[in-house]
């Protein structure tokens, strides 16, 4: 059973990053990190961010500045450590997710 459980969750991912790439040319990395911040409108810490994502803060930084470069995100400073950041989405990346979101629900 928990084989062919494990089968069935590698061809549904399959077909999410299909859909991602066709239909919005995005990647399963870029939707989940959206999905987080899309959760928590007050903004996630980018080591919360890593933790949830289980990459590692290399591959959140990455991702980041490739959507904060698209204005998707905005990377806040933290007021209580200065060596942290607190990313939120901007209404484009809202806007643009709720979109994916849409799609990937959808079936469509």
């Amino acid at each position: 059973m928990w084989l062919r459980l494990l089968s069935c969750t590698g061809r549904i991912q399959n077909e999410i990053r299909f859909r991602l790439r066709t239909e919005f040319d995005t990647t399963l990395a870029r939707f989940d990190l959206l999905a987080q911040l899309d959760r928590c409108p007050q903004g996630l810490r980018m080591s919360e961010l890593s933790r949830l994502l289980m990459v590692s803060g290399g591959n959140v930084t990455g991702l980041t500045d490739q959507l904060e470069w698209e204005g998707m995100v905005v990377r806040l400073r933290s007021p209580d450590d200065r060596r942290a950041y607190t990313l939120r989405l901007t209404p484009r990346g809202s806007g643009v997710f709720a979109r994916w979101r849409r799609a990937t629900n959808n079936g469509s």
